[in-house]
């Protein structure tokens, strides 16, 4: 298991917070995936639902909070003006 999903606040209030959750096998296929940027064979990895012609995450139990691409991205640090 592994999705990613909008966050939602005990009242059920959304965030603009992104949740990822995952089980024991997810979190190994996760990191999996992880090692392909930080190997340096690619600089990003797209991890999408079926719903979007992938088979990386799966459906969250809130449908309407699923995100179906998720897209992780080695970044340049960003630069803070002043410093």
């Amino acid at each position: 298991m592994l999705f990613a999903r909008i966050g939602t606040e005990p009242g059920g209030e959304w965030t603009q917070t992104a949740e990822i959750v995952f089980d024991r096998e997810g979190l190994e296929y996760l990191l999996s995936q992880l090692g392909h940027i930080q190997s340096g064979k690619t600089d990003h990895i797209d991890l999408m639902t079926a719903a979007w012609g992938g088979d990386d995450l799966d459906e969250s139990d809130e449908p309407e909070a699923t995100i179906h691409r998720l897209k992780i991205s080695l970044g340049r640090p960003r630069r803070v003006p002043g410093e």
